[in-house]
């Protein structure tokens, strides 16, 4: 594999949408409401790597990015901003979409939707197994 292929579309991961639709659904309509078009559009394509999740279920963080990401030579072509945050009320809790330098969603902070978390959890352990 060349240095300038993608590697993350081979990590083995998990689709967001597919853990929880009205939460997905919740973050995508907030995320449309704050006119936030272009990061709802890849939200939709957003996995999640498995991974351990940080923190408890009243308050988790993970790395969750769209796939598939920007070549090499895309980014290089692309303007880079600072990184930013989106923050969402999402069914009674609270979401941050973190967006990276290049313009792509990064990162999630999830506080006060527990559920989220145990069926996210579910979802890794049983995609961990599979491997």
């Amino acid at each position: 594999m060349s240095q300038k292929e993608n590697r993350s579309e081979c990590t083995p991961s998990i689709k967001l949408s597919g853990v929880d639709q009205r939460i997905f659904s919740s973050l995508l309509e907030g995320l449309k409401k704050q006119g936030e078009d272009l990061v709802a559009e890849q939200l939709e394509r957003v996995v999640v790597p498995l991974q351990l999740l940080d923190g408890t279920p009243e308050q988790f963080s993970f790395k969750g990015y769209p796939l598939p990401q920007p070549t090499y030579e895309q980014r290089i072509q692309m303007k880079l901003t600072d990184f930013s945050n989106i923050d969402i009320n999402v069914l009674g809790g609270a979401v941050r979409v973190v967006i990276d330098e290049f313009g792509q969603i990064y990162w999630f902070y999830f506080h006060d939707l527990p559920s989220f978390y145990l069926l996210l959890k579910s979802s890794i352990d049983t995609a961990m197994k599979e491997i």
